[in-house]
């Protein structure tokens, strides 16, 4: 244990760090969006024993390959779902975000041995991420592992990565498209090695005779080659290299460019401020790797705000060691023979705190099943409290009510905030219009959900061409299309809440 933790105010704080975390974020409620839409590929997967092939779930989905970047994700996400509800789901996020935050902070005490500095490195990590990882997503699972290299590049290379982080790359290739972010600090790792050495060498070539530095330029090979190792072997490279330039993305607000209006904008200008702050005033030169990095991942941020969720733990990895430099001995421990002393009271103390948090927040999550409450229309306030209130429980209830009754799936028009949902929700009997994944949605049939419900001209004539004969809106977000619905003699409101509203198509008798 003494690898990990150097003495036992380390140990002792960390276990604080991972109880709180742990302990807020497994209480907040599921968000009402993309979760539901993984969880409903990997029942797919799950249910079929194969990885689908074209897109399964949009009513007017086109032929192109589908690649599932994120399949083992969904499948885990199913899974706990499936065995333990959605408080297992529950469980599961905070746990990812306190092992994040755990991680970091114990890595940057191993480096600077200054605890405030860690303490607010660790909460300005947060902070950026904030925006990022309130909601859970694969992606979640690759920021785990990002932060997990990031920490270990901190120290020299040494032989034994070559066992353990292949295995790493492996399993984060299949669990999200984010392991590229993995080749990359280790291409970075590679790379300022390099420069540091011919910066203090003074000499171009006498790198290629330094053992770390080959060490490190054979990782970066393995970390090149391994994530092929998924079922869709170079295919992965392709899709996640080019993944970005589908014109989808960019109407949504997480893929523009970073602005002071968004608060992880406003974040990252403080930490920013702070960083220039503390390099000019402190005797902590930055790292050729940090710099590489912060550059890189800061334009990638300034064009996508997204990307904000790898700059972050560099920018608050680099403030840690600013931080230790400019506060100097201040909150130091001073005698080496305190440091290493140890104190088995506050170590059993902090391991009891962290096991102690574990079992009862594991205890107290809700057992309750979305699919089953749906189909059985048994509500629980406990289930209530585990999701978002902009979930639309009680809507998607009475539709399962009226697909039930139907002949055939309804050909139906959709707002994309829901759309995941109702994809779970009606064990993908439903096909719905759009949904979060937009980046599989036909541009066509994008353009036109944006066109619809702006009530562009000859609006409900396109509901007409497309034969849409049921409508489920979220009213808040759409107000002026519910309204609209409602005055236009060829559409019926069969179903209204606080929520949402669902109008069906009137028969001809009807409409006249």
């Amino acid at each position: 244990m003494r690898r990990w933790f150097p003495d036992h105010r380390c140990l002792f704080a960390a276990s604080l760090i991972f109880s709180a975390v742990l302990g807020y974020f497994a209480q907040l409620p599921l968000w009402h969006t993309d979760l539901w839409g993984h969880l409903s590929f990997g029942r797919l997967i799950w249910e079929s024993g194969a990885l689908p092939e074209q897109e399964p779930f949009l009513l007017l989905a086109d032929e192109r390959a589908l690649v599932d970047t994120a399949w083992l994700s969904q499948l885990i996400l199913y899974a706990t779902e499936y065995q333990f509800g959605v408080g297992g789901l529950q469980f599961g996020f905070g746990l990812v975000i306190a092992f994040i935050c755990t991680i970091f902070f114990v890595a940057g005490y191993r480096v600077t041995g200054h605890l405030l500095a860690c303490l607010v490195g660790t909460g300005l990590l947060l902070w950026l991420e904030w925006v990022q990882i309130e909601i859970i997503r694969p992606q979640l699972a690759g920021t785990a592992l990002f932060v997990l290299l990031l920490c270990r590049f901190q120290f020299p290379p040494r032989r034994d990565l070559l066992w353990w982080l292949p295995p790493i790359l492996v399993f984060w290739a299949n669990l999200h498209g984010s392991f590229i972010m993995g080749v990359g600090l280790t291409g970075a790792w590679f790379l300022a090695m390099v420069i540091d050495s011919i910066r203090t060498e003074r000499n171009l070539t006498r790198w290629i005779a330094c053992p770390d530095i080959l060490l490190t330029g054979l990782l970066l090979v393995v970390a090149m080659l391994v994530p092929l190792i998924n079922p869709y072997g170079i295919g992965l490279y392709k899709d996640v290299v080019t993944f970005s330039n589908n014109p989808n993305l960019y109407d949504l607000v997480e893929w523009q460019p970073l602005t002071l209006k968004m608060q992880q904008g406003r974040s990252a200008l403080v930490v920013s401020l702070i960083l220039i702050f503390l390099w000019r005033r402190n005797r902590n030169a930055i790292s050729t790797y940090h710099l590489l990095l912060l550059v890189v991942l800061g334009i990638a941020t300034l064009l996508n705000s997204r990307m904000i969720v790898w700059w972050a733990p560099v920018a608050a990895m680099e403030t840690v060691r600013q931080l230790e430099g400019y506060w100097g001995d201040w909150c130091r421990w001073k005698s080496e023979s305190d440091l290493n002393s140890p104190r088995a009271l506050w170590t059993a103390l902090g391991l009891l705190i962290a096991s102690g948090t574990l079992v009862v927040t594991a205890g107290t999550r809700s057992d309750a099943r979305v699919g089953d409450a749906i189909r059985d229309g048994q509500i629980r306030s406990d289930l209530r409290q585990a999701v978002s209130d902009q979930t639309p429980l009680e809507l998607t209830h009475f539709l399962h009510q009226k697909l039930a009754s139907a002949e055939k799936p309804y050909r139906m028009l959709n707002s994309m905030v829901w759309g995941d949902f109702l994809i779970y929700a009606l064990d993908g009997r439903q096909p719905v219009f759009v949904y979060s994944h937009v980046h599989i949605t036909p541009r066509d049939v994008w353009l036109e959900y944006r066109n619809l419900l702006q009530l562009r001209a000859v609006w409900l004539a396109r509901l007409d061409e497309r034969k849409i004969d049921l409508i489920v809106l979220d009213r808040r977000q759409h107000r002026a299309a519910c309204a609209g619905l409602r005055t236009s003699p060829r559409w019926n409101e069969i179903y209204a809440d606080a929520r949402g509203a669902i109008f069906e198509r009137a028969t001809d008798a009807q409409a006249d």
